[in-house]
């Protein structure tokens, strides 16, 4: 049982591990953030990436992003 464990482990490692080899990782980055959903900017995308990936970090990152809409359709709304 610990063996096929150890063997499901390896495996998403590897993917990882080919995850982050690819030539245009911050591309890639970019479309499986906006995949999720997720609108905006790409530098914005990729500043949360980073944000997020750093929490394993010993002083991982923090950021507020905050971005002001002018369109017809974002009045009566409010960001906090």
């Amino acid at each position: 049982m610990m063996r096929q464990d150890k063997t499901k482990i390896l495996s998403k490692e590897e993917e990882a591990l080919g995850y982050l080899a690819e030539p245009n990782l911050t591309t890639r980055i970019v479309e499986d953030i906006t995949f999720l959903g997720y609108a905006g900017e790409d530098r914005s995308k990729l500043l949360a990436y980073l944000v997020a990936t750093s929490r394993k970090m010993e002083n991982p990152l923090a950021c507020v992003n905050y971005q002001r809409i002018n369109s017809p359709l974002s009045r009566g709304l409010a960001c906090s």
